[in-house]
């Protein structure tokens, strides 16, 4: 029993007795999309945020997972934490990553003298060899 929606695709039609073997080729330029040079398609103003469903928007504008697509807005230092709610920074700055918090570098320590330094080493003078375990 098929279950419903089939989705059918141009190589379910080939090898059909309907069509003849030279017009495959035709067909499958037919149901293509048109394709448009990467260098002709603006990135859609709305990136992620964009909710237009309609195809021909989709080819004739890139959108964020097209190879064409290119934001130039700099990355907000909050990334997708950020609680702005201002509509001008959403539109001046990408928050598509999750930052990382900078850390400062831990100041280097700089031993004072090594005159001591012979004095630490040792905390006991027990000697871990002469421990013998008692028999219970």
């Amino acid at each position: 029993m098929t279950t419903f929606p089939v989705l059918i695709t141009p190589a379910d039609f080939r090898g059909s007795s309907d069509e003849d073997e030279n017009n495959d080729e035709d067909t499958s330029s037919v149901n293509s999309p048109p394709t448009k040079t990467s260098s002709n398609r603006p990135s859609c103003a709305y990136g992620t945020s964009c909710y237009r469903r309609n195809p021909q928007h989709r080819i004739d504008e890139a959108h964020p997972g097209d190879s064409d697509y290119n934001d130039v807005r700099p990355e907000c230092n909050f990334g997708i934490d950020c609680i702005r709610k201002n509509s001008r920074h959403k539109i001046e700055y990408q928050h598509t990553r999750k930052m990382r918090p900078t850390r400062k570098l831990k100041a280097q320590f700089k031993c004072p003298s090594d005159s001591n330094s012979d004095e630490d080493l040792s905390l006991s003078d027990d000697d871990d060899n002469e421990w013998i375990p008692s028999d219970d």
